[in-house]
C-alpha cells in the first residue's frame, strides 16, 4: 500500500511460499471462520495463478462465528475478545463449583483433576461439536450441563460405566468371556449397534475435516448407554451369565467413549 503496509492476501501468499519451501507439505489446512470464505477462495486462486501450490492442496475448514454471552460476535476490533487462558481458568473454576456440589466426598486432588478435565473438556467440545453451518455461542450453563449435548454429560456417562465396573470388581465379578448373544433387549442391541459406528465416524470425520462427526457419535453413544442403564440392570441381572454379558458390554462402552473423547482431545474421568 502507499503507506508501506501489506495486505492480507500478500501476507498469506508469502506464508504459502514459505511453507512450501520450508516444509514441502501435501496439504495446507486453514481452520478459520466461515466469514473468510471469499478471502481464501481468492487467495488459493491467486497462489495457483502465480505458480505456487501446484502440488499442494489448499483447504479452508470453515466454522461458525463465535458469539459472546450477549450475542455479539467476538472481534479484536470490537475489543470483546476472550483469551484462551482466561476462558480455561473460568471453565475450571465453574467446573470445580459443580464438582464440589455433586461429589463433596472426593479428595481435594480428585476434585481438582476432575474440574480440570471437565472444564477444559467443556471448552473443547463446545468448539468441536458444532457443524460448520452453526454459529458458536459461549453459554456456560449449556457447556457444563450434565444433561444434553455437552462434554460433561458424555464424561459422566463414561464415569457411570467405570462405577459399575468398580463395584463388580469389588464383588469379584468379571465380564470376561460374557456371551454377547444373550444381549437381546432393545436397549442392549441399540447400544451395540451404536458402538459399531465408531470406525465409520472416524473415517468420515477425517475425510470431511469434521470433528463434529465424532462428537455426535459420542453424544449418541452416551444417550444409548443411558437407555441401557435405565432398562437393564447390570449387577442385578436375572442370571450370572447375563450379568457377565452386560458387564462386558459396559466395559466395551467405556472403552469406546474413552476412544471417542480422546480423539477430540478430551479426558475421560473415571469418577465424577
Amino acid at each position: 500500500r502507499s503507506d508501506s503496509g501489506t495486505l492480507y492476501h500478500t501476507r498469506d501468499l508469502a506464508c504459502i511460499v514459505y511453507r512450501e519451501q520450508e516444509f514441502h507439505p501435501v496439504k495446507i489446512i486453514y481452520v478459520v471462520d466461515a466469514r473468510q470464505e471469499l478471502h481464501f477462495r481468492q487467495l488459493f486462486a491467486l497462489a495457483r495463478a502465480m505458480g505456487y501450490a501446484q502440488h499442494c492442496e489448499l483447504i479452508h475448514v470453515r466454522f461458525g462465528t463465535i458469539f459472546d454471552q450477549q450475542g455479539r460476535p467476538l472481534s479484536t476490533r470490537a475489543g470483546n475478545m476472550i483469551y484462551l487462558a482466561d476462558l480455561l481458568d473460568e471453565a475450571h473454576a465453574r467446573a470445580r463449583a459443580v464438582v464440589d456440589q455433586a461429589s463433596p466426598d472426593l479428595s481435594e486432588a480428585e476434585k481438582e483433576a476432575i474440574a480440570e478435565a471437565v472444564g477444559v473438556g467443556a471448552v473443547i467440545y463446545n468448539d468441536l461439536y458444532q457443524d460448520p453451518r452453526r454459529d458458536i455461542r459461549l453459554d456456560w450453563d449449556r457447556m457444563l450441563a450434565i444433561e444434553g449435548n455437552s462434554a460433561p454429560y458424555i464424561q459422566y456417562m463414561h464415569a457411570r460405566c467405570c462405577s459399575i465396573l468398580r463395584k463388580a470388581a469389588e464383588e469379584g465379578i468379571s465380564g470376561e468371556g460374557g456371551d454377547a448373544t444373550l444381549l437381546t433387549h432393545p436397549s442392549e442391541t441399540e447400544l451395540i449397534k451404536q458402538l459399531t459406528k465408531l470406525p465409520g465416524a472416524v473415517r468420515e470425520a477425517g475425510e470431511r475435516y469434521a470433528p463434529f462427526v465424532i462428537a455426535e457419535w459420542c453424544y449418541e453413544t452416551a444417550r444409548a448407554l443411558s437407555a441401557f442403564y435405565r432398562d437393564c440392570s447390570v449387577l442385578k441381572a436375572e442370571t450370572p451369565a447375563l450379568r457377565m454379558a452386560r458387564l462386558r458390554l459396559t466395559a466395551a462402552t467405556a472403552q469406546a467413549l474413552r476412544n471417542g473423547l480422546t480423539l477430540l482431545g478430551i479426558k475421560a474421568p473415571e469418577r465424577m
